[in-house]
């Protein structure tokens, strides 16, 4: 939070739970960068584009190559695409049931090998 005031602001720690509705579905997974020794390592800030319908999504890796999106679930499925500079992409479909928890996860092989 913000202050715009010239007395000190107290600072206080906030967490928050939510539950998502019971329609909605969890896409998580972990993103590796496969070395050309063939190592596997977490892949921080490799981006994500979800795409369904004429809804999109672009979710980023966090630092330890992980990712999460909930989405409206349903029949219809998801095409990603994972990219990331100084790999290849890799694309899959997900179908993502209601209340449902998909996990993906995806290897990028780097271009200099």
């Amino acid at each position: 939070m913000n202050e715009d005031t010239p007395y000190p602001a107290p600072s206080l720690g906030v967490t928050l739970s939510a539950r998502a509705p019971r329609h909605w579905a969890r896409l998580s997974g972990q993103v590796s960068s496969k070395s050309c020794a063939g190592e596997l390592t977490p892949l921080p800030g490799a981006a994500l584009t979800v795409e369904r319908g004429h809804e999109s999504w672009t979710p980023a890796t966090d630092a330890g190559g992980r990712y999460e999106q909930w989405l409206a679930g349903g029949p219809r499925r998801a095409e990603v695409t994972v990219t990331a500079e100084g790999h290849r992409p890799s694309a899959f479909e997900a179908r993502l049931p209601s209340h449902g928890d998909v996990r993906r996860d995806v290897v990028l092989t780097r271009t200099d090998c």
